[in-house]
């Protein structure tokens, strides 16, 4: 993907905030990797390499900007660190609880 000037931006500015990087299962049980900003809610990007999550967060900015009403990513006042926090890769065993309570959702 080649960003344009806004989506670079927005990544950009993505670093005052703390992110979550894991290594998942998708629903066809193929590993992908997941990229959550904290403090901006349901801000997330998946793909099947840490770019393509990256890339993916880029849109999924732009689509929160557009839900919020908004044009820019917030500020975060005040002293703030950010983090990126690397979880452990999803186990087998995660996948398959998942699917049990997908499951149960549907009965």
């Amino acid at each position: 993907m080649n960003y344009g000037h806004q989506e670079f931006q927005n990544i950009l500015d993505l670093q005052q905030y703390s992110w979550l990087v894991r290594r998942q299962f998708n629903w066809k049980g193929h590993e992908e990797y997941s990229i959550e900003v904290k403090g901006l809610d349901g801000c997330i990007g998946y793909g099947d390499t840490y770019k393509e999550a990256k890339e993916d967060l880029a849109i999924a900015v732009q689509l929160w900007l557009k839900k919020q009403g908004l044009t820019e990513i917030p500020k975060i006042k005040g002293r703030h660190r950010p983090l990126l926090m690397i979880e452990p890769a999803m186990s087998k065993g995660e996948f398959e609880q998942v699917n049990i309570v997908i499951k149960e959702w549907n009965e």
